[in-house]
């Protein structure tokens, strides 16, 4: 497997979309594909699946890349969370 890691910038609450900054460019990413929690720093787990690529589009003041990211999560119909906190 190959990754494109990037960083979550914001979310769209009325889209329902996150913006995903790359950190490196690529071309890999397509539309529906997949994209997943990457366990970096050790506070979330591995390989959880938030969303899907809905587009990609360049950033235009500068080089790199934003991922609009669909969410597989419906934030108006949560009732319970849990919040991380590092040790």
């Amino acid at each position: 497997n190959e990754f494109v890691f990037g960083i979550l910038d914001s979310y769209d609450a009325e889209a329902g979309r996150f913006n995903v900054n790359l950190l490196e460019a690529s071309d890999k990413l397509i539309v529906n594909q997949p994209i997943t929690t990457s366990g970096i720093g050790g506070v979330y787990a591995t390989g959880i699946e938030v969303g899907v690529v809905d587009s990609i589009r360049n950033i235009s003041d500068g080089i790199g890349k934003v991922v609009v990211v669909k969410s597989n999560v419906n934030f108006d119909d949560l009732r319970y969370v849990v919040v991380v906190k590092l040790p």
